[in-house]
């Protein structure tokens, strides 16, 4: 018997106004299509709000580390946290690997 995974949820105005939208709903696809709990997956869609608001003009040409490191250093200004910076990382390196 096979489950279908769950759909990842996508919705709402916040997520619907950042940029990459298409991309974003891919990678959250992709990520429930591999099994990825719905709280994990909500993790995800709000760091990637971030990661996408954040991202420079140039993003769409390619982002490196240290571009990774510098929002993570934005954010951090704005929502401390003790995992912030490595947990936006950790989500933003396969999903700018995947668009």
């Amino acid at each position: 018997m096979s489950k279908k995974p769950a759909a990842a949820k996508v919705e709402g105005n916040r997520h619907c106004e950042a940029p990459f939208l298409l991309e974003r709903e891919r990678y959250l696809r992709h990520c429930a299509e591999l099994g990825a709990t719905p709280g994990s997956l909500c993790i995800k869609r709000n760091e990637l709000i971030w990661i996408a608001r954040l991202l420079p003009a140039t993003a769409s040409q390619g982002v490196d580390i240290s571009v990774l490191h510098e929002i993570a250093r934005k954010r951090a200004s704005i929502h401390t946290g003790v995992t912030m910076g490595y947990r936006m990382i950790v989500t933003a390196r396969p999903w700018l690997r995947l668009r």
